[in-house]
Formats: structure tokens, sequence, C-alpha cells
């Protein structure tokens, strides 16, 4: 049997076939994950959910969740209606919108944050000012 160009492996091995296989699952797992969505994109996403306010019911019975999976669907045709990169699932621009407001919140956190932490430095330093005696000016 012949080996590889950096002669780690026969060909026709075990380990020739494993490579292969992951090589053959990672390849369908990057086709089955699609093109991201471009700017303009996301911005009509997020027009087009703005536009229907049930998706913002916070009701989860089986009528609100009907009443929502069917607007999933109504956004779905209007995007892909709209858009020239390809058709898109109900599923993928709804995982979407849970990404951005997930998204949306981390950073909205993370500014609240960084507020308070300049908020109790500001604090600190006006407290050490308060408590600091003016010196006294020497008379000669």
């Amino acid at each position: 049997m012949a080996q590889d160009n950096h002669g780690l492996f026969e060909h026709g091995s075990e380990l020739e076939n494993n490579q292969l296989y992951v090589s053959e699952r990672i390849r369908d797992n990057l086709s089955a994950k699609g093109v991201p969505l471009t700017k303009q994109e996301v911005l009509l996403l997020l027009s087009l959910v703005e536009n229907n306010p049930v998706i913002f019911s916070k009701g989860t019975n089986a009528v609100s969740n009907k009443t929502k999976e069917d607007a999933w669907v109504r956004i779905t045709h209007l995007f892909n209606a709209s858009v020239e990169s390809g058709p898109r699932k109900p599923e993928q621009l709804r995982l979407k919108w849970e990404n951005l407001k997930k998204n949306a919140r981390k950073r909205n956190n993370k500014i609240m944050r960084n507020n308070a932490i300049k908020e109790n430095q500001t604090q600190c330093m006006l407290t050490k000012l308060k408590t600091v005696k003016p010196q006294e000016s020497k008379k000669y």
C-alpha cells in the first residue's frame, strides 16, 4: 500500500477512512448551516418583526403559539420575496431574531455594568474629596 504525502498512514487504512468520514461530516454541516444574513437582510427582518406585534406576545398557550407560528410563516414569505440570497425557513428567521435579542440583552447588561462601575468610582472620589481636610496655610 502507498503512503500519503505526509507519510502518516497508508491509503485505505482505518485512520484514513475515519479522517474522510470526519471531513465529509464537517462539509455537510457547513452546507446545512447556510449563508449568514447581510446587514440589509437583518434590517428587513427587524422591520418585518416590528410590524407583527403578535411576536412580542408573552402568551404561551396553544392559541397564541399557533398565532405566533403563523406570523413567522407570513414573515418568512415576505422576507423571501424581498431577498435574492436564497429562501430561508421560518425556523432560521426565528432563531436569528432570538439571537439578536439575546445579543442586545448582553450588550445592554455590559453597558449597565460599566455605568455602575463608573458611577461607583465617581462616588468614591467625591467621598475622598469630602474627607480630605484643606491644608491650612502657614503664616510666616
